[in-house]
């Protein structure tokens, strides 16, 4: 009967050290950058890179972007423990006037899955 008990509760413990392990995405530059000012037609490049933080793999499942004059490259999209990342972002401000801003969302296999970067900008 001890050996069932202790079984069992040995079964919990590993069980639940293995539920609660999950990856970790932290930015290691700001999320959220404000260009200021630009001329007309300005091609904006932007990086931002990562860290995976947790003790699983990272999985970037998908990025969403808000605008079609926005291209973003991930150098790959699974991340070991400790493992760094970049995405580069590009915007093209052709045709664009005013205050304007653009969102990236990275949705990974994250506790919260969505991260959002964020470059907001003026054309004059």
């Amino acid at each position: 009967m001890k050996n069932k008990i202790f079984s069992c509760i040995l079964m919990i413990i590993i069980c639940g050290s293995i539920y609660g392990q999950t990856p970790s995405l932290r930015f290691l530059t700001k999320r959220i950058i404000n260009m200021g000012p630009l001329s007309k037609d300005t091609i904006i490049k932007k990086s931002f890179s990562f860290v995976n933080e947790g003790n699983r793999v990272l999985y970037i499942e998908k990025i969403y972007k808000s605008c079609s004059c926005t291209s973003v490259v991930l150098n790959k999209k699974q991340f070991f423990q400790n493992e760094k990342g970049v995405i580069d972002v590009t915007i093209d401000t052709k045709n664009k006037i005013g205050e304007q801003s653009v969102t990236v969302h990275l949705i990974a296999n994250t506790k919260e899955s969505d991260h959002i970067i964020k470059i907001c900008y003026f054309i004059n």
